[in-house]
């Protein structure tokens, strides 16, 4: 639950990031860098498993 909690701040701060400096590109730009590299980590955690089925 804590991890949840502190990653919803971190989203918010980010957000609030791109309100602030009336830049919403900024924060678009840094939010989908953050979704890119969690799917270069699951793409990695997962790789050994997917090739197993092949």
């Amino acid at each position: 639950m804590i991890r949840l909690y502190w990653v919803s701040k971190l989203l918010g701060d980010i957000i609030a990031l791109g309100w602030v400096n009336r830049a919403p590109m900024l924060s678009i730009a840094l939010l989908g860098l953050l979704a890119l590299g969690a799917l270069f980590t699951a793409a990695q955690a997962s790789a050994p498993f997917i090739y197993t089925l092949f």
